[in-house]
């Protein structure tokens, strides 16, 4: 993590932050399933989101970004307990709601939010293809 913030932060100065548009993809499991998570481990990977995220900070600091979009898995979408309890009581688009909450969440780096959202014109690219690739069905 103190390379990321440092490879980061030596990134500032060199781009031209107010043009630059910058995706984050956190890649979900590509087979198995968290069979338990508990709250402490679901929150643990939102921290571990964060964390990464965090460093961007110094590029949004002086001048801002042009944009700043953020692809999470919810980390409880593998645990086919969570899933079952989430499709009986919030309806199978239960996922799709909770992973938009997610996003939105993590694209606002705390300090910084207007700076991003006052900057963003353009709607958000769509997914390439590669992305498109790691896109599984539940169950």
């Amino acid at each position: 993590m103190a390379d990321w913030f440092a490879t980061v932060d030596w990134l500032r100065g060199k781009v031209n932050a107010p043009a630059l548009t910058i995706r984050v993809v956190f890649a979900d499991m590509l087979s198995g399933s968290r069979r338990e998570l508990t709250k402490e481990q679901g929150t643990q990977i939102v921290r571990g989101y964060k964390c990464i995220l965090y460093p961007f900070r110094s590029l949004l600091k002086d001048d801002g970004l042009a944009a700043l979009y953020v692809q999470a898995a919810h980390p409880w979408a593998w645990d086919r307990n969570a899933v079952r309890y989430m499709r009986l009581h919030n309806g199978d688009g239960w996922l799709e709601a909770a992973e938009q909450e997610l996003k939105a969440h993590l694209e606002r780096l705390p300090g910084c939010e207007a700076i991003v959202d006052a900057r963003r014109t353009k709607p958000e690219p769509r997914k390439s293809v590669w992305q498109r690739w790691y896109d599984v069905p539940l169950y």
